[in-house]
C-alpha cells in the first residue's frame, strides 16, 4: 500500500500520514493536558470531600454538645423547681408559725387585759 504525498508546508514533500501526524501529537497534548485538569479537579473535589466531612464531624461534635447544654439546663431548670416548690413550703409553714405567733400575741394581750382589770 502506497501513501499519497502531499506539499503540506510549503516545498517539503510529506506522507499524509507525516501532515497528521502533527495534528494528532497535538490533539494528544491537549488531550493529556485536559487529563490532568480533570485530575488536578478530581483532587481539589476530593480536598473538599475531606474538608466538608470534617465540618459535618465537627458539626455533629457541637450538636451533641449543644444536645448536652440542653439536658443540663432541664436538669438545673428541675433543680430550680424543686427550689422554689421548697420555698413555698417554708413560705406556708412561716405564715403558719406567724399565724400562730399571732394568735399567741392576741391571747396573750386578751389575759393581760384580764389580769390588769382583775389586779386593778
Amino acid at each position: 500500500m502506497r501513501l499519497t504525498t502531499a506539499y503540506c508546508t510549503g516545498g517539503e514533500k510529506t506522507t499524509f500520514f507525516d501532515w497528521y501526524r502533527g495534528v494528532y501529537e497535538r490533539i494528544a497534548a491537549a488531550i493529556e493536558r485536559l487529563k490532568q485538569g480533570i485530575e488536578r479537579i478530581a483532587a481539589a473535589i476530593e480536598r473538599l470531600t475531606r474538608g466538608f466531612e470534617r465540618m459535618a464531624a465537627a458539626i455533629e461534635r457541637l450538636t451533641r454538645g449543644i444536645e448536652r447544654i440542653a439536658a443540663a439546663i432541664e436538669r438545673l431548670t428541675r433543680g430550680f423547681e424543686r427550689i422554689a416548690a421548697a420555698i413555698e413550703r417554708l413560705t406556708r409553714g412561716f405564715e403558719r408559725i406567724a399565724a400562730m405567733i399571732e394568735r399567741s400575741t392576741s391571747f396573750i394581750e386578751r389575759n393581760s387585759t384580764m389580769i390588769e382589770h382583775l389586779t386593778n
